[in-house]
């Protein structure tokens, strides 16, 4: 089962699918190289066998370069529990790797989970709205750091006080000490107000997903970054975002970079829009998150529906 309190729920397990209770879900990312789609249907017949928890079913894994014959138009449909399709969520391309060109998204939801089309269609608007608007350039004069390794106490608190005030429910359950383990093991990147307290926090997950025979994948998820209420609208959430992906840029240029923004927020999407980031996909009632003040769209239960994003 996921530790909740890991440094990276968003990624979760590599290697294995496996039961995320919290969310109501499995979930794993499979070091799979699926280069025919008799590859990609056999993977995934076998993650549906052998994963049976919960109300949704989230498989991930590589795609071949197109020369491999990987032709996911061709893929017969891969059941989970006998009846429900898994469905290709999204494809990130990969750069520069020998054997990876992509990274595919499979999911399957029980009908119990699925929110309303209504829900659906409104989101649909609300990202045609985003993409209508002219591109906006972060702002550069404001103070942007990365937080070390082991922040103060101070620091700590006002991470903790701006998601329990920004977010209503979260994949993962908010705490001090769950705060410290996300910072020890992720790249927080935070901007602090004329006072030096923390008002606008970006945090990436990292990992490093090896790959049969050839070098692994540089895989990163800016999983979550929020705004003190007070600041919002001042640009610190996309500078933030915009700070984290140059250090992540310097560290690798072919480092995969993606996010899974709130398909009902349009200050979230528009953030990903403004830094020029392309919209890889969709996943529906994919876990537990909300934010009654940041919200464009209603939900109409507990799970978050999300654009899959990357950085070109």
């Amino acid at each position: 089962m996921i530790d909740l309190s890991s440094s990276a729920p968003s990624i979760g397990s590599i290697g294995s699918i496996v039961a995320d209770a919290y969310n109501d879900r499995s979930k794993g990312f499979l070091p799979v190289v699926a280069r025919t789609s008799d590859e990609l249907a056999g993977t995934l017949e076998e993650a549906a066998d052998r994963s049976t928890f919960g109300t949704r079913l989230n498989v991930r894994l590589f795609g071949g370069h197109p020369q491999d014959g990987v032709r996911l138009i061709d893929q017969s449909p891969v059941l989970w529990r006998g009846e429900i399709p898994l469905q290709l969520e999204a494809l990130v391309p990969v750069r520069n790797h020998p054997v990876v060109a992509s990274i595919l998204c499979f999911g399957a939801n029980h009908p119990s989970r699925l929110p309303s089309d209504d829900v659906l269609r409104l989101e649909d608007e609300l990202l045609g709205r985003v993409a209508s608007l002219p591109r906006k350039a972060p702002r550069e004069d404001l103070r942007v750091e990365i937080l070390p390794r082991h922040p103060s106490e101070r620091d700590v608190a006002d991470i903790l006080e701006i998601y329990l005030d920004r977010y209503t429910t979260y994949l993962a359950p908010f705490t001090a000490e769950s705060v410290r383990q996300m910072v020890a093991g992720s790249q927080v990147v935070v901007v602090r107000d004329k006072d030096g307290r923390i008002a606008s926090i970006c945090v990436s997950e990292n990992a490093r997903i090896p790959v049969p025979g050839s070098q692994p994948v540089h895989f990163v998820e800016i999983s979550d970054a929020a705004t003190r209420l007070d600041c919002e609208g001042s640009g610190m959430y996309t500078a933030a975002k915009a700070e984290s992906i140059r250090f992540i840029r310097l560290a690798n240029p072919d480092a995969v970079i993606t996010t899974e923004a709130r398909a009902n927020s349009f200050g979230v999407l528009r953030s990903n829009w403004s830094l020029g980031m392309l919209v890889a996909g969709f996943k529906i009632a994919e876990c537990i998150i909300s934010s009654a003040n940041n919200t464009d769209v209603r939900q109409d239960n507990i799970y978050g529906n999300l654009r899959v994003c990357y950085v070109p």
